[in-house]
């Protein structure tokens, strides 16, 4: 049971490993693939055609990486010449592989929905299980150890330097991202030839996402551990400077982090924390592009950013969303709340939060509004009452019993 378990993960992560691969070598040249998803889709419709064509698996997948190839150039055309917004173009590129692929089929087979049935004695039966981890370390060492591969990672990290030693940085990026797009091809192959026996509409069902999920989760880790992090700030009562002072602040810890290379899209991302919000994050962007104009992916630098400025709505609360969701499924599995030395469900349940912080204030607000939790504050010396949770903003709190200010955790005294 375990074993055929195992046989079947790595069976279905093999599309996943080759499109990861694929926005792997794009995000070190500095372009973000967000078009993944859309280049397994064509490359899988491409291998699907050819293999039928042809009865041979391995020319359905040459056949696959040329259609993600292919794919790749339009992105890069829009993104690298024409500088276009990587998050609007990848999206166009997904929808246009969404509807290419059923108008493709309608031409060739009068149907929308697949392709024709691939026999199985020509179609993939383990070869590119084991293709995915060869490809993975032959990947590794390119990128450690040969020349192009440092072309690529200083393309994303250091482009001037490129630059000046002679390289044109726009090629490097251009032949990354259509090796993203060739090995994004593999993976939609794998799908089509491979796990299944046809091209169906929409088969990759958000695989080419998951696949730049796990991208970044890895790339964003210290010490290859993935979730990793790192804490970094300023020491001062803000309280103290004006609104100019703060910035000025900012930005000179911006160009500090610059100079010793802690910062960037592929490097180091900063995100807001205590005392810390989306003005802060903008003034970081803005320092960052300052400092470095020719970062196609400049904005991302940063998270937490202004809607207006790049950033996403629901990003603030969204961790505090989070805790409720997890205490709502935690609650819904009575012999885990038995283990735990509790009963019943969320309604009525006394809940300790550490402090109001932004992920304290929204999960305290949540729990408290939606599910009937009874919400206090814990501090060194005290616990407080669940009723400062409602005047978090509210600059002094007016509710009686609740004295002091919530811009700051743990100010406000019962």
């Amino acid at each position: 049971m375990t074993r055929q378990l195992l046989e079947s993960t790595l069976r279905v992560t093999t599309p996943l490993i080759f499109a990861a691969l694929g926005g792997m070598f794009s995000e070190r040249s500095g372009v973000i693939n967000i078009a993944l998803e859309g280049m397994m889709l064509i490359g899988a419709f491409g291998a699907a055609v050819t293999t039928y064509v042809t009865h041979s698996p391995w020319l359905g997948l040459g056949g696959g990486m040329a259609a993600g190839a292919l794919l790749a150039a339009v992105y890069a055309l829009f993104v690298i010449w024409l500088r276009a917004n990587q998050i609007v173009a990848g999206t166009a590129i997904n929808m246009l592989a969404l509807g290419l692929t059923p108008f493709l089929c309608k031409i060739l087979y009068d149907v929308t929905g697949q392709t024709p049935a691939i026999p199985l004695a020509e179609r993939f039966q383990s070869a590119p299980l084991y293709l995915s981890w060869v490809v993975v370390g032959l990947c590794w060492l390119w990128l450690k150890y040969t020349r192009g591969g440092l072309w690529v990672s200083f393309a994303g990290e250091h482009p001037e330097a490129l630059d000046a030693a002679g390289i044109r940085v726009n090629c490097v990026r251009w032949a990354a991202v259509l090796m993203s797009g060739a090995l994004a091809g593999m993976g939609g192959a794998s799908l089509s030839v491979f796990l299944s026996s046809s091209f169906s509409r929409n088969m990759t069902a958000g695989r080419g996402f998951m696949a730049l999920a796990a991208l970044m989760t890895y790339k964003c880790a210290v010490v290859d551990v993935p979730f990793g992090g790192a804490k970094g700030g300023v020491k001062l009562s803000a309280h103290e400077y004006s609104e100019r002072e703060l910035e000025r602040i900012t930005r000179r810890f911006t160009f500090e982090l610059f100079k010793k290379n802690f910062i960037g899209p592929g490097l180091d991302v900063q995100a807001p924390d205590f005392a810390t919000g989306p003005r802060e994050m903008a003034w970081i962007a803005d320092e960052y592009r300052t400092l470095y104009p020719s970062d196609l992916n400049a904005i991302a630098c940063v998270t937490g950013k202004p809607v207006t400025q790049g950033g996403i709505a629901g990003r603030v609360e969204a961790t505090g969303r989070g805790i409720q969701y997890a205490l709502r499924e935690f609650f819904r599995h009575s012999e885990d709340v038995r283990k735990a030395g509790l009963d019943g469900g969320l309604q009525g349940k006394r809940l300790i939060v550490q402090g109001f912080g932004n992920v304290g204030y929204h999960a305290a607000k949540f729990l408290q509004q939606e599910d009937g939790v009874r919400v206090r504050q814990a501090a060194p010396e005290h616990v407080q009452d669940e009723a400062c949770c409602e005047h978090r903003h509210g600059g002094a709190l007016g509710r009686e019993g609740c004295q002091g200010t919530f811009s700051r955790p743990n100010t406000c005294r019962r």
